[in-house]
């Protein structure tokens, strides 16, 4: 846990090649987005203005390497719709794993829907209502915020940007939806709570 040997191996550039590798990979234009604005928000606590001229030329190439054009063409159609039938149920919402079976007959769309969202926000508030996504809404932010007062400690500022890259990413996948990634959520937030107590007691 030492704060040398964290930041000499974390202040490595070269942190940000897998991320654009995954990036270029997927072909995903949200992919992209949340990269970018993790790092922004690195660059900004960081005043790291430098890192701008190597982040803006990485994103303009992903950005035409990927489905940024098409992505949004049947996520908003399917986003809109999702939210014209939450107000049915807005305070429970339709049921915790109904989407695959409920929104496509609501949705008339026939074969352009998906078994998810491609929004695991808009998902959690249609399965679960107001309630649900109020108590994920409010844990994220607490990590958020806390993480935040811990922005000026490299491990800190990591796991903020990490945990912003999640948050965007959620807009336009769904992180929720597989078992994989939800373990590694689970394992992501339980690591943020132990720095967040760590930080703290010191």
């Amino acid at each position: 846990w030492s704060s040398d040997v964290c930041s000499s191996d974390l202040n490595s550039r070269w942190n940000i090649a897998p991320l654009a590798l995954l990036a270029y990979m997927t072909r995903s234009g949200g992919m992209v987005l949340a990269i970018a604005v993790g790092f922004f928000v690195y660059i900004i606590l960081r005043r790291n203005w430098s890192a701008l001229v190597l982040l803006i030329p990485a994103c303009i190439f992903l950005s035409h390497h990927g489905e940024v054009t098409s992505f949004w063409s049947d996520r908003l159609v399917s986003w809109k719709i999702a939210l014209d039938t939450y107000s049915q149920h807005p305070i429970i919402g339709w049921g915790i794993g109904s989407w695959k079976v409920v929104f496509p007959p609501l949705s008339h769309l026939g074969s352009r829907i998906w078994p998810q969202a491609h929004n695991d926000w808009l998902q959690i508030l249609w399965e679960t209502g107001i309630i649900g996504f109020g108590l994920f809404v409010g844990y994220a932010g607490w990590l958020l915020r806390k993480l935040s007062k811990l922005a000026h400690t490299e491990r800190g500022l990591r796991l903020l940007c990490g945990l912003v890259m999640v948050c965007v990413s959620m807009m336009f996948h769904f992180p929720m939806r597989t078992i994989e990634c939800v373990l590694i959520m689970v394992l992501t937030m339980g690591v943020c709570e132990i720095v967040i107590k760590y930080e703290e007691c010191e």
